[in-house]
């Protein structure tokens, strides 16, 4: 399945602990909310509700689709790889014209679960 014009994409990545990595996308790539940690049973509420159709992809779009059904919206599963591929990323990228100059970053959506040791007294 792909989108159809006027679809909301549904990134969603399974972040365990009843959680999941989501961003939606409109057409052209245009972002309606910012990528976030959202628990799976607040997803549903996170996903743009246009009266269109979601396509849900990434690792966590079966989770998040089983709970946008419960909500009576109409999620479909994308037929890709539910990873990114990064060669497709970099041709985004490439034709975005993203300066060599400007590395990506990582994003971090949850505090660390290691914590540094206390100093000895």
């Amino acid at each position: 399945k792909e989108a159809a014009p006027g679809d909301i994409i549904a990134a969603a990545f399974d972040a365990r602990r009843d959680e999941i990595y989501l961003q939606c996308f409109a057409g052209e790539g245009r972002a309606p909310t910012d990528p976030s940690l959202t628990t799976l049973d607040a997803s549903a509420e996170q996903v743009p509700d246009t009266g269109s159709a979601v396509l849900c992809v990434g690792t966590g779009a079966a989770l998040l689709a089983e709970k946008l059904t419960l909500a009576e919206r109409r999620p479909h599963l994308a037929d890709a790889s539910p990873l990114p591929d990064a060669t497709c990323v970099a041709e985004i990228a490439a034709a975005r014209g993203v300066s060599e100059n400007v590395l990506p970053g990582p994003l971090y959506l949850r505090a660390p679960d290691a914590k540094l040791p206390k100093p000895l007294s």
